[in-house]
């Protein structure tokens, strides 16, 4: 093993994160985080740990873990930390002629001037294999192409259910691009083909993209969930759950109004770990990111609070520096 490699596997014992461990070694996030893959690959087995402040560090243990495969993650806060802040996104399709790279630069550079730092993504990163849209090129400079245009900040991590799309290049070509996010950007973390699973202090939120090929559709009940695939921009209550269906961040449009790229930007606030109203900006993205609207929901029906419950998933994170802007 090099020293560079010894050196970093003590850093990693000493938890520390991924930016103090590229600060201390003098070497960039994708360089640490490309050695980590390599030691995988060599048999060392890693947890990663992902915090609100787009921060993740790794863990070193004992036994196979396949964190590829789970549709559950968790985002890990303090126990001072009572507001929840994302840009939700959806349907990239990279590798179609209306693919929007710009549009999410625009995006990326709104979330680091709003000090956000989690991105969700509701799937169809990439165009895929089918579909009535013209295609830039094949699927493997598809995947090549979106690693490599899709934008990077150090301090945003972005959370990705997979959809059918997606899906289409393990189908017909053998190519899992979960595994091959997971390999290649450690910044773009997939959470699951067709279902994901947010864990956040004692709540979820719940990430849904339509993909047939057998994956089943998760039931959900008194939850926040985000859904891709339809490309409207719209928000309804569904019996117990609030869904929140999110626009297309490209020009694939599929009705005649929603003829730009939108998002939205969502901010919930806690009561006794479990979100008690939502707060949702409709931004439509053309030269620059505008506000179209603040629609506010109230989540906490049917959640049992109690006042002694146990907060989960918090960390105690004073012994690591605060993230610089």
């Amino acid at each position: 093993m090099t020293e560079t490699n010894k050196r970093l596997l003590e850093l990693v014992l000493q938890e520390k994160t991924l930016n103090e461990i590229s600060n201390e070694m003098k070497l960039s996030q994708k360089q640490i985080y490309s050695r980590l893959v390599s030691l995988r690959r060599s048999g060392y087995n890693f947890k990663r740990n992902f915090y609100y402040d787009g921060e993740q560090s790794f863990k070193l243990i004992k036994g196979i873990v396949n964190n590829d495969d789970n549709n559950e993650t968790t985002i890990l806060t303090t126990k001072e930390y009572n507001h929840f802040k994302a840009l939700l996104i959806s349907d990239l399709h990279f590798g179609s002629v209306l693919e929007k790279v710009d549009a999410l630069n625009k995006i990326y550079d709104y979330c680091i001037k709003e000090g956000i730092n989690i991105i969700l993504n509701a799937g169809d990163f990439i165009d895929g294999t089918f579909g009535g849209i013209k295609k830039t090129y094949d699927i493997e400079l598809q995947i090549k192409e979106a690693l490599k245009n899709h934008p990077y900040d150090k301090n945003i991590l972005n959370f990705i259910c997979l959809g059918n799309h997606d899906v289409s290049s393990k189908i017909d070509y053998g190519i899992d691009f979960s595994d091959v996010l997971s390999n290649k950007r450690h910044d773009l973390i997939p959470i699951g083909y067709g279902n994901g699973i947010i864990n956040v202090k004692n709540d979820q939120i719940i990430l849904k993209h339509q993909v047939g090929y057998g994956v089943q559709d998760i039931i959900t009940k008194n939850k926040l969930v985000l859904r891709g695939h339809s490309h409207e921009t719209r928000i309804s209550e569904n019996g117990s759950n609030i869904n929140v269906y999110l626009p297309s961040l490209s020009g694939v449009v599929m009705k005649e109004d929603l003829i730009y790229p939108c998002a939205f930007k969502m901010e919930l606030a806690f009561n006794h770990g479990c979100f008690s109203y939502g707060i949702f900006n409709q931004l439509l993205v053309d030269s620059k990111v505008f506000i179209l609207n603040e629609l506010k929901y109230e989540l906490s029906r049917g959640k049992s609070i109690m006042l002694n419950e146990p907060i989960l998933n918090e960390v105690d994170t004073s012994k690591r520096k605060v993230l610089s802007k």
